[in-house]
């Protein structure tokens, strides 16, 4: 069994598999997630296939200027300017 836990700092990665001489199931790993810039939750739409995606995004970035963000539907690559 695989599972995968995201939270806003940090990824943990778990397998639980039994060894033959182990009871107890084996534990994963955990990794810290190194960008702490991209903290505002960014949700949009994509004009060509209509694909709902959400991106961890600058705040500043999305603030003063434009942001590229790729589409989990088709893969192309959007510029989101929230000040025209």
């Amino acid at each position: 069994r695989f599972s995968l836990k995201l939270n806003k700092k940090k990824v943990t990665c778990s397998t639980e598999s039994r060894d033959n001489n182990d009871s107890e199931p084996k534990q994963g790993i955990s990794v810290s997630l190194p960008n702490k810039r991209r903290t505002t939750l960014l949700t949009f739409t994509c004009n060509q296939c209509g694909a709902r995606t959400q991106r961890l995004v600058n705040p500043v970035a999305l603030e003063r200027g434009l942001v590229f963000a790729q589409c989990e539907g088709c893969q192309v690559w959007h510029k989101i300017a929230v000040r025209l």
